[in-house]
């Protein structure tokens, strides 16, 4: 009983063969995935609000004069923001705002007097 080595031959070159195409093969889903991430990630930034513009969207709301019960439900259904998300940002704005506009007061109270006024 011997081994056709012509054979063993040939199923050795088959299963070469058939190892590169699936190197082939892995090599190109690798590169697609990559592809798909790429655009994905483009996708989220030009889909996903910055910062500056929820932050602009609130300063439009204030000074059109809404109410404050409108700025969170604005987030939410403008930009997808959840409901605590949103309250948070709004409450965290208008205490930054009101704390620029107080120090921004104080900086002129004090160059209403100056100092060498009050000897």
């Amino acid at each position: 009983m011997g081994i056709d080595l012509d054979y063993f031959e040939k199923r050795v070159r088959s299963l070469e063969q058939a190892l590169h195409r699936l190197q082939h093969d892995l090599e190109d889903a690798h590169e697609i995935a990559g592809r798909i991430v790429e655009e994905y990630q483009q996708w989220v930034k030009n889909e996903t609000p910055g910062r500056e513009l929820i932050l602009r969207r609130l300063e439009e709301l204030i000074t059109r004069g809404s109410p404050r019960s409108v700025f969170a439900k604005t987030l939410v259904l403008e930009f997808g923001i959840s409901r605590t998300k949103s309250y948070q940002m709004v409450k965290d704005y208008l205490v930054e705002r009101d704390a620029a506009a107080a120090s921004q007061r104080a900086g002129m109270s004090a160059d209403a007097f100056p100092a060498s006024s009050m000897r």
